[in-house]
C-alpha cells in the first residue's frame, strides 16, 4: 500500500484510473480567441521591433528586471485600457447598455480587440517580470 506522500495527483475531471505525475493548469478554460490575440500581439511586436522585441525567445531577458522599462510598458498598457474605456463610455453615455453595431462601432471593436491584446501582453510581461525579480533575489537570473 502506498503511503500518502507517494500517491500521484490527478487532474480534476480526469478519469479516476488515469493518474498523472503533477497537476497541470486548466488551459482549456482560456478562450482560444484570447490565446490567438495574445500570440498575434507578440508576433506584431516582433514584426515592428525584430530581435529587440521582448518575448519568450528573446536572448536578453534582463529587461524583466529593468524597472524603468517595465514602467514604460505598463504606461503603454494603461493607454490601451483607457482607449477601451472610451469606447464603452461612449456607448453607455448614450443610454445604451450594449453597443449598437454599425460600421463605425465595428471598427472600434476591432481596435478594442487589439487594445485588449496589448493589455494582455502587459499582464504577461508583468507575470514574467515578477518571476524574474523572485529569481533575481535568489541569484538565478540569466
Amino acid at each position: 500500500m502506498k503511503n500518502e506522500s507517494t500517491k500521484r495527483k490527478r487532474v480534476v475531471g480526469e478519469a479516476p484510473a488515469v493518474p498523472v505525475s503533477s497537476r497541470i493548469p486548466r488551459y482549456e478554460m482560456i478562450p482560444p480567441v484570447a490565446i490567438r490575440a495574445l500570440a498575434n500581439r507578440f508576433e506584431y511586436g516582433y514584426e515592428i521591433r525584430g530581435g529587440e522585441a521582448w518575448n519568450a525567445g528573446s536572448v536578453d531577458q534582463t529587461v524583466l528586471v529593468n524597472v524603468e522599462w517595465l514602467r514604460t510598458r505598463l504606461a503603454h498598457g494603461i493607454d490601451h485600457a483607457l482607449r477601451m474605456m472610451e469606447v464603452l463610455n461612449t456607448a453607455t453615455s448614450e443610454g445604451k447598455q450594449a453597443l449598437i453595431i454599425n460600421a463605425s462601432t465595428y471598427q472600434k471593436l476591432s481596435e478594442m480587440q487589439e487594445d485588449a491584446a496589448a493589455l494582455m501582453f502587459a499582464g504577461a510581461l508583468m507575470v514574467c517580470a515578477a518571476d524574474a525579480f523572485k529569481k533575481d533575489s535568489l541569484g538565478d537570473v540569466e
